[in-house]
């Protein structure tokens, strides 16, 4: 009775459905103190976490705005005082070395120190430029006086048709696609079976197997008319090898550029060195060489348009669309929808 009693006092601490049946009454093994210790237990650990998260966004505060002022914290989060100077010190105990006290402007200066260990941050850090601008604005304080963005979406995509093709790829379901492409812009229906909904640039893309070509072939978004779901039936896709291929893009400044051009190139793309590797499935290199120019043959492709070049672009040259790569054959599974 009693080990039944202890794992039943596990499951409710670890699993809220275990906690659920605590009060229920066709439930009695619990007794009245469990249930409320693992009440207090849970409500402290969402405490814990809600706290966690909200020093993670006072660090990105910090590294993008470059102090922490209690006034800016109140604003954004909506807290009293008290708590946004609590909130600041739990900050500074983590990490004694990130901030300075100005006493001209009244807050806590972002630290050399602190610079050198955040350097080069890429969208995927969790303390990125993007999660900074996703913050503020959630919060609706994304001041249009300081930040002021030019870029515009101009390929906006439906969540009814996002929300299926996700649903798709989860569940393994084959798809029927009525689709247009500029090779043939009238519509057609397209059996595809989808692997991944990826985003390059402003776009999305599906991936996927198409019965009708036998290949894969990604699906642009925008250009999906129709769409509904065929079941499980038939045959799962072949395997996508452009898709589980990694490649490594050697990157350098185009050999055309003066030293002087070369050495700005280097530090906007290359963080000052005189290479990056970049790995990439071997699927969306070609989406990656257009995004940034990337120079394949530097003799026909030359700055200012190409200020990259890949040096290691023969063994890349497979990989490529026709149009990116004259004279070589088109890879199976590295082609778009058409």
């Amino acid at each position: 009775m009693r080990a039944r009693r202890r794992t039943a006092f596990s499951n409710a601490l670890v699993k809220p459905r275990g906690l659920h049946n605590a009060l229920s009454k066709r439930s009695p093994i619990y007794p009245l103190p469990i249930i409320r210790f693992c009440v207090r237990y849970n409500k402290l650990k969402g405490l814990f976490m809600k706290a966690t998260e909200r020093l993670d966004d006072l660090m990105r505060l910090l590294l993008w705005e470059g102090r922490l002022r209690n006034q800016r914290l109140r604003e954004l989060f909506q807290l009293g005082i008290v708590r946004a100077s609590q909130l600041i010190q739990e900050l500074r105990a983590a990490n004694e070395d990130a901030t300075s006290w100005d006493p001209k402007k009244k807050a806590f200066i972002a630290t050399p120190a602190l610079y050198r260990k955040y350097r080069n941050l890429n969208h995927e850090h969790p303390f990125s430029l993007d999660s900074y601008l996703a913050l503020v604005t959630a919060a609706g304080q994304l001041d249009d006086r300081v930040l002021v963005s030019a870029y515009r979406d101009l390929t906006p995509v439906s969540p009814d048709l996002f929300s299926f093709l996700h649903t798709s790829v989860v569940e393994h379901t084959w798809l029927r696609l009525k689709y247009r492409s500029m090779s043939n812009p009238e519509p057609h229906f397209r059996t595809v079976f989808p692997t991944a909904l990826v985003r390059t640039g402003s776009r999305w893309h599906l991936r996927g197997w198409t019965q009708e070509t036998a290949s894969h072939r990604d699906y642009n978004l925008g250009r999906i008319t129709s769409w509904e779901s065929i079941g499980v039936e038939g045959t799962k896709a072949p395997a996508d090898k452009a898709w589980e291929r990694r490649v490594k893009v050697r990157l350098v400044a185009h050999p055309a550029l003066s030293p002087a051009q070369a050495d700005v190139v280097r530090w906007e793309y290359l963080g000052g060195k005189r290479e990056r590797q970049e790995p990439c499935r071997a699927a969306l290199l070609p989406y990656l060489m257009q995004e940034f120019n990337v120079a394949l043959d530097p003799k026909s492709q030359t700055p200012p348009r190409y200020l990259l070049s890949a040096e290691n672009s023969v063994e890349l040259q497979e990989w490529m669309w026709p149009q990116s790569a004259p004279g070589r054959r088109q890879s199976l599974g590295n082609s778009t929808g058409s």
